[in-house]
């Protein structure tokens, strides 16, 4: 009878035990995926933080770079026909977007694939007009080195060759003009479509932020 007892005991205190590690068993790993959990909920928040503030300035970095352009010279494509173009130097930005360019990365985690693409293609048109407006002003140079020529020069023979290649490059400056035309309405149509782009992505990250 005593030995059933103390064995009935022994049962008892096993299963008690087990019991009680299996709760502490059970704590220990909700403890633990809980952390983990906390943890991937910070690092996310503090990503989307990065996230949001390189994007407000690539943004305001597109929108300073389109209004200091539109001022300067786009105004000129907008309002000047073909015909009416004279050779004219246009002012023109050095840097290929430096925030634009360290960040692409970031640029590369906005959610909607339409925006990337968007984004992406603006800075490529944007740099092709610089390279545009490049080739631009060295029209205008050498169509300021003709007049000068002309302007000094005291032979009629060639003071007729140098007209003709003048008028001759007057065409060639207005056929250009035409495609820099072409090319600013592309420009302005696809910096408007990244700015929306932008703004949404920004919008929606604040809003998950504030959640």
């Amino acid at each position: 009878m005593g030995d059933s007892l103390t064995w009935g005991s022994i049962l008892v205190n096993l299963a008690s035990g087990l019991f009680g590690s299996g709760i502490g068993a059970g704590i220990s790993i909700w403890t633990t995926k809980w952390s983990i959990a906390e943890k991937n909920a910070s690092e996310q928040r503090a990503e989307n933080e990065v996230i949001l503030h390189t994007l407000v300035s690539v943004r305001s970095e597109l929108d300073a770079a389109y209004q200091r352009y539109f001022s300067q010279t786009g105004k000129m494509f907008a309002n000047t026909p073909p015909h009416k173009a004279q050779a004219v130097y246009l002012p023109v930005q050095e840097e290929y977007f430096p925030i634009y360019k360290n960040n692409t990365q970031i640029v590369g985690k906005i959610r909607n694939e339409k925006t990337i693409e968007t984004v992406v293609s603006c800075y490529i048109c944007a740099a092709g007009m610089i390279d545009s407006i490049r080739f631009n002003n060295s029209l205008y140079e050498k169509h300021e080195k003709i007049s000068y020529e002309l302007m000094t020069s005291q032979n009629p023979n060639e003071i007729q060759k140098l007209s003709k290649q003048k008028e001759i490059l007057m065409g060639e400056i207005r056929e250009y003009w035409e495609r820099l035309q072409i090319h600013h309405h592309e420009l302005h149509r696809i910096a408007s479509l990244a700015y929306t782009g932008m703004t949404e992505e920004i919008d929606r990250r604040k809003t998950a932020l504030k959640a």
